[in-house]
Order: C-alpha cells, then structure tokens, then sequence
C-alpha cells in the first residue's frame, strides 16, 4: 500500500504532473461505491459491444441501489428501446426528464419520447 507520497509520486509519474493530487484521493471507498464502479465497468462493456440485453439487467441493479440517477434512468430507455421494449422507453426518457431538467440532452430525449409515443399509438 501506499503512502501518500509515493501516491503522490505515482501520480506524477502516471499524469505527468496534469493531476493534482488532493488528499480524498486516499479516502477508502465505500462496499456499494466499489459495487457501482464494478456495475458500471459491466455496463460500459455490455454497451460498447451492443448487447443491450446484457447491459439491460446491469442498468437494473445500479437502479436498484441509486434509483433516481438520471443518467441510469435515461440509459435504461436507451437499452428499452434497442430491444424494442418501446413503452418501457417511453417511461424511463419520460423519467429522465424529470430527474434532470436542465440536461444537455433534453430536447434530443424529448424529441425519443415524441417519436416512440407515435409509433406506439400506429402500432395499437
């Protein structure tokens, strides 16, 4: 393990000296922190190769322990969506959009639910 000066010197080492290190570097994480991180890497993974169906059940349980995270929220219409689950999109980029009004996305994500609720309304 260790010190914080040898975390300091790797830092330096690894960033160049682009990183400053601040000392909550050093705070010990957390069991559901570490369980979020290692979900989220799946995640990451699951997306990367398009297997929404795999990332799917991922998405679930990081809801499951930060349910009104946004981002998992919006990414849980976006695998919906890819497995042609179209109202359960709807529900979740509908969601999205009260977790997190002010988002970079939010006429993009508007302009999904108005798109998907038309199909859905042709397809009944």
């Amino acid at each position: 393990m260790f010190f914080e000066e040898g975390c300091r010197e790797k830092l330096a080492e690894i960033y160049g000296g682009d990183l400053i290190f601040d000392q909550a570097f050093l705070t010990a994480a957390s069991k559901p922190q570490i369980l979020l991180r290692m979900l989220a890497n799946l995640k990451a993974i699951y997306l990367s190769q398009q297997d929404f169906g795999k990332a799917l059940p991922i998405i679930e349980k990081i809801l499951f322990i930060n349910p009104d995270s946004p981002t998992e929220v919006r990414d849980r219409g976006i695998a919906h969506y890819k497995l042609n689950h179209l109202s359960m999109a709807v529900r979740d980029w509908s969601r999205y959009l009260e977790l997190s009004p002010p988002a970079e996305d939010l006429e993009a994500v508007k302009n999904n639910v108005r798109i998907v609720g038309q199909l859905i309304a042709r397809n009944n």
